[in-house]
């Protein structure tokens, strides 16, 4: 049961990720031709970088689940 809940945690966090990245992008973008998307209040740079970390964050507790399953399954050496 927790596996589905670490799963589905994981593909929310890095679909969060994605999303932020992509409207940093569009951002960036739209403000090249002097427009902006008036619901985001944060610079394109600061979407990029919080997308980064939620992307970092997911990795990393993704990592950390596959070590943990290796240890059960081939044990300490």
């Amino acid at each position: 049961m927790i596996e589905k809940i670490h799963y589905y945690f994981y593909r929310v966090m890095y679909s969060l990720s994605l999303l932020l990245i992509l409207l940093a992008f569009i951002e960036k973008l739209m403000k090249t031709f002097g427009y902006t998307l008036s619901f985001i209040s944060y610079e394109p740079g600061r979407l990029l970088y919080m997308g980064a970390v939620f992307a970092i964050f997911t990795s990393l507790m993704l990592i950390r689940q596959i070590r943990n399953q290796l240890t059960e399954k081939f044990g300490k050496n």
